[in-house]
């Protein structure tokens, strides 16, 4: 039999699991520790992309002053002032995705856990409605008019 409380709660599973339990799943396949670190890694590895097609683009642009200053020999001051300026964006971003992954790990745990609390709520109405006694009553006093009861 279909009662309110379980479509209810149906109701509130289905728009977990639609909305934001695909991503919070996926998060909660790995410890806080693996996923902060998986994120960092993302992040190190787009800022070293990004340096490299950025400083790249710039040669290019450049070419004639890099070819004078190669000839000159003071291509390494450029070259520690954007290795310094990569440092601190480097490191200012990786704190940054730390905290970042490490909030959305925390909020993706308490949303799992009340996903299963209300798993277990549906799991509980479904053992009421199980122990729930649905056979049909037969009256005594029908019995003892001799009478068939059909069921």
């Amino acid at each position: 039999m279909i009662s309110e409380k379980k479509v209810k709660i149906m109701t509130a599973l289905a728009q977990y699991e639609k909305k934001e339990g695909a991503k919070d799943l996926r998060i909660n396949r790995y410890s806080c520790s693996d996923y902060v670190k998986m994120e960092t890694m993302k992040v190190g590895v787009a800022l070293v992309v990004s340096l490299i097609l950025l400083t790249g683009v710039i040669i290019i642009f450049q070419i004639e002053n890099v070819i004078s200053m190669m000839r000159k020999g003071t291509i390494a001051v450029p070259a520690v002032f954007i290795l310094f300026c990569f440092g601190i964006l480097f490191f200012c971003y990786v704190k940054a995705t730390r905290a970042r992954a490490e909030r959305r790990y925390n909020e993706a745990m308490v949303r799992i856990n009340a996903y299963e609390r209300q798993l277990e709520k549906l799991l509980e109405v479904y053992e009421e409605e199980e122990n729930e006694d649905n056979s049909p009553k037969i009256d005594t006093e029908e019995l003892a008019d001799g009478k068939i009861i059909d069921l």
